[in-house]
């Protein structure tokens, strides 16, 4: 993720399905995360701040834009396709729901230089592709938006996009890498964060753990 600087935000979003579409307003509405998540989403700012690249790239990703429409007793998102056709964005598929949030809150105008934009493994709702997209859509919000952006991936195709799409936009002094480690082996949440700067390479390091898993299981016929 970019680098989390010491200062304080007027606000910060925290992003983690985007199932919230589903079930729109929020069920549970004690839980204030999704509640406040809800309320950007649905709400705009007159004077909010757009940026011409971000709204082609977004855009181009949608083939469309989203549409909020208010029914009798809640507001409700609409896909609008480029070709005129609509979908009640809860039925669209998980990548364009993902696409769709970033889309809201941009223009909500929810992502300001004041906001800390927190990101919860995107790419698990997302085709291969798209993580390259969204990828793209982080590093031009945080260069033309100024948003401080905390994001968290599992995702080999999530860091390589964000390091070298970052360096081409050259953003790459405003981005860094943490690796989590584990603390105690005897303990299964406790981590600390290793600041890596720029350099991926110990992250994938850590992701090749999975091909070693692989060749413990299973054998050849002629073994």
């Amino acid at each position: 993720g970019f680098v989390l600087e010491q200062r304080s935000f007027s606000d910060a979003i925290y992003i983690d399905s985007p199932t919230i579409f589903d079930n729109i307003p929020p069920q549970n509405r004690r839980n204030i995360l999704s509640s406040d998540l809800y309320e950007k989403l649905v709400n705009s700012t007159p004077d909010s701040i757009h940026h011409a690249i971000i709204d082609v790239a977004i855009s181009d990703i949608l083939n469309g834009e989203i549409v909020k429409k208010n029914d009798f007793f809640s507001k409700i998102f609409i896909y609008k396709a480029k070709d005129g056709r609509e979908i009640p964005l809860s039925q669209a598929a998980s990548g364009i729901k993902c696409f769709a949030m970033l889309e809201r809150l941009y223009k909500a105008g929810a992502l300001t230089s004041d906001t800390l934009l927190i990101i919860d493994e995107p790419e698990v709702h997302l085709h291969p592709k798209w993580i390259v997209e969204y990828a793209r859509v982080i590093v031009l919000v945080q260069k033309y938006l100024g948003t401080t952006i905390l994001l968290a991936s599992h995702s080999p195709d999530m860091i390589s996009a964000l390091r070298y799409i970052a360096a081409k936009e050259k953003t790459q002094d405003t981005l860094v890498f943490y690796h989590a480690e584990r603390v105690d082996s005897t303990n299964f949440g406790k981590y600390q964060f290793k600041s890596l700067g720029l350099d991926i390479e110990e992250i994938f390091s850590s992701f090749n753990i999975a091909l070693d898993r692989i060749n413990q299981y299973g054998k050849f016929e002629d073994e």
